[in-house]
């Protein structure tokens, strides 16, 4: 633990060169939060002798006061608490995330005081940021000073180095490694991650997240459920459950998926990756917890497959959860996801810090303040990208905004207002929640033209499922799983006319209802007395 005598803002720490002070509770704070609303001061004005507020007007609003206050008290020990789990069992390191949430840009403010200093100013208090173990020592200390904590991501993919390459599901090789060749994990993360654990020993480096979508690699953005397929992970699956490798490794790479699937043996075979991806990822959290208990560990993009459960549940201990920062939010922004995904992870028992992220060229600064305010009140913050537009010159691609430099500026300092307020208890947003529209089904047409797929879209199970195509039910499901999707659903062509884009095949009406009773019209209208009962 390293010490200071410096005078240091009593809502963020950050260190003040010329303290001011509360003119109410006498703390001293930083221009950010000064204002007594901006730290929830504990000491509140007495209203003028004879005026104010009286009567019933302000006894409801002392209700609603304390009603609020005990909310958001409730959400900032919720986001990180698993069911049956203590607050008291969580390491120090990441309690601060609870009560002031993780604001962060990803960006390299390089070291310019003067970047830092706004990014402070604006409410920030986290720099997440590519950088090698001696950038990271450089920078470290400087963005302490600032208030800044320091999150150093690595990328995952290391071009020009030598792995077993994955392959997906219809036998195509990959660019992508294996997701289970260990070797490549030692000699390529592992590495790094012990190189900055021990650098955080000495210096202010507050955590190090692997980056897991693959940039570098055109034809593999981020592992999903249709790897991995190679010879060796197929010969660990028969080995563990008692099959003849050579039997599946005799058909074509095309077909190895289809035999597993048909056999019944693909939940088994996901089982098992998911269990093996776990087990070793242990191992590093193990290794790199030996160096540093305190650091922060965790990993950017977040698919509901078995290789990020693997990692969810590998990298985390019941006292420090893995962070997981999301970039499905990026261009949709909040949405009811973001709640469904957080109890998700809860019942599921994944020990997660979830941080939803948004992409700035889609997001203009008038919709920065209420999106940034509905992503972070009820998780564990949020993250910008690409933060360093706001101080770039002559932005291309990805980098460019929406809107005016200074109009985003604004909304992040507005924004950051509106979570001391609500961190602090007793406050209530005016600001407009952000409703996108998602959709609870979705369905696809098979190759065979025969059949369809219904996907359950969100992050809840649904149970009583029952489908209807054409005007009768043709399949029925007890459970169709968190953003899973159905086995394939035979349906009878009907030859009419109507204005379906599928009309070709015979296909016009798809209708899906669950325990819940709406009926959710995928294409055209069904009638609801389709579905008795």
């Amino acid at each position: 633990m390293r010490e200071s005598t410096s005078v240091r803002c009593a809502k963020c720490h950050a260190i003040l060169a010329s303290p001011q002070r509360c003119k109410r509770c006498g703390l001293p704070f930083c221009s950010m939060h000064i204002q007594p609303a901006s730290h929830a001061c504990p000491r509140r004005e007495e209203p003028p002798e004879g005026g104010g507020t009286t009567g019933t007007g302000m006894k409801s609003r002392i209700v609603l006061s304390l009603v609020i206050g005990i909310g958001a008290c409730a959400v900032v020990i919720a986001i990180l608490l698993l069911p049956g789990q203590k607050s008291a069992e969580l390491s120090p390191s990441v309690q601060w995330i609870g009560s002031q949430r993780l604001r962060a840009g990803y960006c390299d403010p390089g070291n310019s005081t003067e970047v830092l200093q706004k990014l402070r100013e604006c409410g920030m208090n986290a720099v997440i940021t590519y950088a090698s173990p001696e950038r990271a020592k450089e920078v470290s200390g400087l963005y302490e000073s600032m208030g800044l904590h320091l999150f150093v991501s690595i990328p995952f993919l290391v071009e020009g180095s030598d792995y077993r390459h994955s392959v997906k599901s219809d036998g195509t090789e990959k660019v992508a490694p294996c997701p289970l060749d260990s070797s490549y994990w030692t000699g390529n993360v592992l590495n790094r991650l012990v190189s900055l654990a021990e650098a955080s020993r000495t210096y202010p480096i507050d955590g190090v997240l692997i980056d897991t979508e693959m940039g570098g690699s055109p034809s593999a953005h981020y592992y999903s459920e249709a790897l991995c397929f190679c010879e060796d992970c197929i010969r660990r699956f028969a080995k563990a459950s008692g099959k003849d490798p050579e039997t599946i490794l005799a058909l074509p790479n095309s077909e190895r998926y289809k035999w597993l699937e048909s056999e019944g043996y693909l939940e088994q075979y996901y089982d098992l990756l998911e269990k093996r991806t776990e087990e070793m990822v242990r191992g590093f959290e193990e290794r790199i917890h030996e160096i540093n208990p305190d650091l922060i560990l965790g990993f950017l993009l977040y698919e509901d497959n078995w290789y990020y459960r693997a990692l969810a549940r590998g990298l985390s201990t019941p006292s420090m959860p893995v962070l997981v920062l999301d970039e499905t939010t990026y261009v949709r922004g909040y949405s009811c996801l973001v709640d469904e995904i957080l109890e998700y992870f809860r019942s599921r028992r994944l020990n997660v810090l979830y941080l939803p992220g948004l992409w700035l060229l889609h997001h203009p600064p008038g919709n920065i303040t209420a999106q940034i305010y509905y992503l972070a009140a009820n998780t564990s913050g949020y993250w910008i990208f690409p933060l360093g537009s706001l101080w770039t010159e002559n932005l291309t691609g990805d980098s460019r905004l929406a809107g005016p430099r200074e109009a985003y500026w604004e909304s992040l300092a507005s924004a950051n207002l509106e979570l001391d307020r609500y961190v602090g208890g007793g406050y209530l947003s005016g600001l407009a929640r952000p409703a996108p529209e998602v959709p609870r089904y979705q369905f696809g047409v098979l190759e065979d033209q025969e059949s369809i797929l219904i996907q359950n879209m969100r992050f809840a199970d649904r149970r009583e499922v029952r489908v209807a195509v054409n005007g009768k039910v043709v399949a029925k499901m007890r459970l169709l799983g968190a953003k899973r999707t159905s086995d394939p659903i035979r349906f009878e062509r009907q030859y009419i006319s109507s204005s379906s884009p599928y009309s070709s095949i015979g296909l016009h009406h798809v209708a899906v209802t669950d325990s819940e009773g709406g009926v959710y019209n995928l294409l055209g209208e069904t009638d609801p007395s389709v579905f008795p009962g």
